[in-house]
């Protein structure tokens, strides 16, 4: 048609051979056909030009599927609809639709907008959860398209379908008649999200529009504003496209320099200091070196823990019992872990770590056939044994050494502006560091403690020999010049101990600066850095006996988690064995609580086999832990119960004989 693109929404099945003639794409929505449009997609370039437009998208796609849903809800008699949506149902709506959003990781800030967008369920799962009668109705006429006789064929999931022809026809003929004006709605509405601000020209044929007279407040899903006329649903595509077309989209150099995809590498030559483009296949390599051969190969004596596990002792730091895991059950995620010193990574980290060289390098060696090398790698250490922190004598020094070095560092975190400052922005009130004696390590207070006391008793050790047995002090590393042998472990980071009956029996550290690369070119701090030796489970007291407890991930979750006065407890990472959790036979339902990356997910799928029924494992939205949730204030508090509600009613909708309908 002259280099204008024609877009048709045809339901009486009268297009198909015109696009057959045209070699056209036919889009058949029917319970049977698979394709699916999924209403609560964002456009897609809200992500891409974040700063270029000055609409609020997310909004106008609210106010957009509040109109949808009008048709949705509402009921007929004959020809017309007879019961809209009243004000009320309309407040309740437009709360459930943003809070469906916020749990999956999306809010007006465009730098979310390209989290995976809530799919019709999820709107169901959060009127679930959501007090009052009017929520528990509204979901109630929404069930038939999520589980019911609606619900196949239009609204079962995110969208698989893509404009990839000049000649695009809709069919819809095989739906209800009550899906059709519905489906227009979808439809129309989905295209102008995909070509907003692709500015070339199209044409949208609309046939049978004037099913949309039957639903009086129809207007709002086009018009970006409420309007009782439904002729403006059609109008408001075309006064936005046209003012969109009069911004001239711009994109930046700095953008497009980096499109590029993650598994290509530019590489930049050391000796011309100019771009060459190498082209690393990351994944190739990967693929060509597993990771437990690179790990074997380089002196690593390794022992079969399990299906598709391997433990040996750390090359990292010298150990006597087997800290270190190899998890190779996913080919596309091998990764290895050290509860020891919390060494990890995949098969490229562990040769730059060996060979202390950049990831280029790297990938050269792997692709090489080198082997790593094996100087470093750690034997047993003579006259050490695996520290049980849990089965330590109170009365003996070890325990006295700890309840000391959590004494001091309490004192120094309040006299440290910076460290509070830090719990502060954090979001760690002032009673609950208290409560839970948090402190910080100044790098000097405890060491001066230790060199200037003498032993506990005459015939037993001194404290500084205790403090260098448990690993609160270690070798001052050379390159850092003149300077005491020692050096604190847990030097300026926030330390977080794990109390029982009051009583502190472990800490870990969490660094300031964890992102900061230090001087002389080495490399940043790891965040989290703990005691060696077999790691407590951190909050175990508080999920004793409760019917409903929370596993969080880390220990900055567990204080939020905690601030809200939920059972939970941390397992300070995501690599924790399963048959060191805490006896939870009297919990009805485990909530599992990770971030939202390939090692979270990765550790949720870990633990549901060895929970069973009782598992709910709660998705959080994308890039926040529950930690910074919290930090949203009510609002994050508000996503968060969202978020249980869906995972409890998730297992409702699933019960098992196991559970004998008792889900908490």
């Amino acid at each position: 048609m002259n280099g204008v693109d024609c877009i048709i929404i045809d339901p009486e099945d009268e297009y198909r051979p015109i696009a057959n003639a045209v070699d056209g794409q036919i889009i058949r929505l029917a319970a049977s056909s698979g394709h699916q449009l999924n209403p609560f997609d964002l456009p897609v370039d809200a992500a891409t030009n974040v700063g270029e437009v000055d609409e609020d998208v997310l909004a106008e796609r609210v106010t957009a599927l509040l109109g949808m849903l009008e048709v949705m809800l509402c009921t007929t008699s004959g020809a017309v609809a007879s019961r809209g949506l009243d004000a009320h149902e309309r407040a309740v709506l437009d709360r459930a639709l943003y809070q469906t959003y916020a749990a999956s990781g999306i809010t007006r800030d465009p730098l979310t907008h390209s989290s995976q967008p809530p799919v019709l369920r999820d709107l169901y799962d959060t009127l679930a959860g959501a007090p009052g009668e009017i929520a528990a109705s509204l979901r109630v006429r929404l069930e038939r398209y999520v589980d019911g006789s609606l619900s196949a064929g239009l609204f079962a999931g995110h969208t698989n379908v893509a404009l990839d022809r000049p000649f695009v026809v809709f069919q819809t003929r095989e739906l209800a008649e009550e899906l059709q004006p519905l489906a227009i709605h979808l439809i129309a509405g989905w295209v102008w999200n995909r070509i907003r601000r692709n500015r070339r020209p199209r044409l949208l044929l609309i046939d049978e529009a004037w099913s949309l007279l039957r639903y009086p407040e129809a207007g709002a899903v086009g018009s970006g504003a409420e309007s009782s006329d439904p002729a403006v649903f059609i109008d408001g595509i075309r006064r936005q496209r046209q003012c969109v077309a009069r911004r001239r989209p711009r994109r930046s150099a700095e953008r497009a320099r980096n499109r590029r995809t993650a598994r290509w590498r530019s590489v930049v030559s050391p000796a011309t200091n100019e771009q060459r483009h190498t082209r690393i296949d990351v994944e190739a390599v990967k693929r060509s070196r597993p990771l437990a051969d690179v790990v074997a190969a380089s002196g690593v004596s390794l022992r079969r823990a399990g299906n598709g596990t391997f433990r040996g002792l750390c090359p990292f730091h010298d150990e006597r019992t087997p800290s270190f895991w190899i998890d190779v059950r996913d080919s596309r995620n091998e990764h290895y872990w050290c509860f020891g010193c919390s060494a990890h990574g995949d098969v490229i980290a562990y040769v730059m770590a060996r060979e202390s060289c950049g990831f280029v390098e790297a990938c050269e060696l792997l692709a090489g056939g080198h082997v790593p090398n094996r100087t470093g790698a750690a034997g047993p250490k003579a006259g050490t044994s695996p520290l049980r922190w849990e089965h330590m004598d109170p009365s003996g020094p070890e325990r006295a050494i700890v309840r000391l070095a959590v004494e001091i560092y309490q004192r120094e975190l309040w006299r440290n502006a910076r460290a509070r400052a830090y719990l502060r922005a954090r979001g760690v009130a002032d009673d609950v560091a208290r409560a839970q004696r948090f402190g910080y390590a100044d790098g000097q207070s405890l060491i001066e403690w230790l060199t200037g006391s003498s032993g506990m008793d005459a015939s037993g050790p001194t404290p500084l020999q205790v403090a260098r047995d448990l690993g609160l002090l270690i070798p001052r590393p050379p390159e850092w010049g003149p300077g005491p042998p020692e050096r604190e472990l847990l030097r300026d980071r926030i330390v977080i101990p794990e109390l029982r009956a009051g009583e502190p029996i472990w800490f870990i550290g969490r660094s300031l600066d964890s992102t900061k690369a230090q001087a002389g070119g080495r490399k940043p701090r790891p965040k989290y850095l703990s005691l060696r030796g077999e790691r407590p489970v951190l909050g175990l007291e508080r999920v004793v006996d409760q019917p409903s407890v929370y596993l969080v991930e880390g220990p900055f979750d567990w204080l939020a988690a905690v601030s809200w006065g939920l059972p939970a407890f941390a397992i300070c990472g995501t690599h924790f064995p399963t048959d060191r959790l805490p006896a939870l036979k009297g919990a009805l339902a485990v909530y599992g609580v990770f971030d939202p990356d390939r090692a979270g997910r990765s550790a949720a799928e870990r633990f549901a086999p060895q929970i069973g029924t009782r598992w709910r494992p709660i998705r959080l939205p994308n890039g926040l832990d529950l930690a910074e949730l919290a930090m949203l204030g009510e609002q994050g508090r508000e996503t968060f119960r969202v978020l249980v509600g869906r995972a409890r009613s998730t297992a409702w909708q699933a019960p098992s004989a196991g559970e004998s309908g008792a889900s908490s």
